[in-house]
């Protein structure tokens, strides 16, 4: 089946705001990969007591992990990549 469209997160605008309007930086913890991939301009992966990557978007989930291949790449990913290819990650 296809995936569903994105709902953007209720956290998005707030975060975009703080971001174009006072130049903040945002740092969020999450496991909501929707929200992770509509706000992110850089991602930061933990596994195995250690960040295992810190890059873009599209770098991370391109990287050779198994972390990373489970994770973005699963099942659990998948709407979460539409994202990936719907969103330019300019905050």
């Amino acid at each position: 089946p296809a995936a569903s469209a994105p709902i953007p997160s209720p956290r998005s605008a707030p975060c975009r705001a703080l971001h174009r309007d006072m130049g903040l930086t945002v740092v969020m913890v999450t496991h909501d990969l929707d929200t992770l991939f509509e706000l992110s301009t850089r991602i930061a992966v933990l596994a195995e007591q250690k960040v295992i990557i810190n890059d873009a978007p599209k770098e991370v989930v391109a990287f050779p992990h198994p972390f990373i291949h489970e994770f973005f790449l699963g099942e659990r990913g998948q709407r979460a990549m539409e994202l990936l290819r719907e969103y330019p990650f300019t905050v």
